[in-house]
């Protein structure tokens, strides 16, 4: 499936893709709480792990209590709405990601040249349970890795090289989220302008960082799902 045809549009319309991952993540105010971890599916706490909370000295790790926001809710009314209308709604592109949907193209190659990589197409790939949760990597590499392009301004690509082999935090759930999704063990993240060298950085899989990535993700579909029930129940009455 190539990526921005009609096929590719179809398959993402409607799901929560690894674009979003950051903003959903960053949408969920967390509390945390030191607690025994117990689930629940209560959508109006839209909880991921819900905490009793406990004085032991056993419980060595903080867990998080989770509650919605305006725009987890403004954003899973967006997804839902194209559930129930099969349309997309309207995606604004900026000069910037235009220049970088054009670029992207260089910038694979400088990987290549850089790395000794081969670098494949992918389309829109999905989770095996589901559908409606997924990721469009930039490019898989051999059978274990992927890669994730920016093409940014030359302050923000210095401000990234300066920074040495750390990912930019703002790209973390992006790039943990495609190999989530792809269940590959590493990414290569760009920076590419037509100014600088290119910055590569090599990311490997955390485990931990995932599993809570994936609770959040999953609660999130979920209560895109409940939106698109709730409509259809209402409506059908």
């Amino acid at each position: 499936m190539e990526q921005r045809t009609e096929e590719w549009y179809g398959a993402r319309l409607g799901a929560v893709g690894a674009s979003q991952f950051e903003r959903i993540m960053t949408a969920y105010n967390k509390r945390w709480d030191c607690g025994v971890e117990a689930h629940s599916h209560r959508s109006q706490d839209v909880a991921i792990k819900c905490v009793e909370k406990q004085k032991t000295p056993s419980i060595a790790h903080p867990i998080p209590r989770v509650e919605i926001t305006d725009t987890v809710t403004k954003l899973a009314a967006k997804i839902a709405a194209e559930r129930l209308t099969g349309e997309a709604g309207h995606n604004y592109q900026s000069a910037d990601m235009l220049h970088g949907i054009a670029t992207e193209p260089e910038a694979i190659n400088a990987y290549e040249w850089e790395t000794g990589n081969t670098v494949t197409s992918a389309g829109f790939i999905t989770l095996d349970d589901t559908a409606y949760i997924g990721c469009s990597p930039d490019g898989l590499v051999g059978e274990d890795g992927g890669v994730e392009v920016k093409c940014p301004i030359p302050s923000t690509h210095i401000g990234w090289f300066v920074s040495g082999d750390t990912l930019p935090s703002e790209h973390r759930a992006q790039v943990q989220g495609s190999m989530w999704v792809t269940g590959r063990k590493w990414w290569g993240f760009i920076s590419y302008t037509k100014v600088f060298r290119p910055v590569i950085i090599h990311v490997e899989r955390d485990e931990d960082y995932i599993s809570e990535l994936a609770d959040t993700i999953r609660a999130f579909d979920a209560l895109v799902t409940e939106y698109t029930n709730q409509y259809r129940i209402e409506k059908d009455d």
